[in-house]
């Protein structure tokens, strides 16, 4: 949401990662990016702090598309990361 998100990992770790977008369009299918991103990150054994930015970056990517209209590419989520972390 507004406020970024909380993510409880498996170990009862709290880590609260801000809003990444300040540009929204529609927020439709946000949560299913960053759950989409954040699970196999979490399945192919990445740390929790990673996975969640990772799922937080493409939610961010997401609400800048309306209905769904383009999927986020694997080009524009490493892009978007790496500016991110500059």
């Amino acid at each position: 949401g507004s406020e970024g998100l909380l993510f409880i990992d498996q170990k009862g770790t709290a880590l609260k990662i801000p809003a990444l977008s300040t540009k929204v369009l529609d927020r439709i299918g946000a949560g299913d990016a960053f759950l989409s991103l954040a699970s196999i990150c979490l399945a192919k054994g990445i740390k929790s702090e990673t996975s969640a930015l990772i799922g937080a970056a493409a939610a961010a990517l997401d609400v800048q598309i309306v209905c769904n209209r383009e999927p986020i590419s694997k080009g524009s989520l490493a892009k978007y990361l790496t500016t991110l972390l500059k």
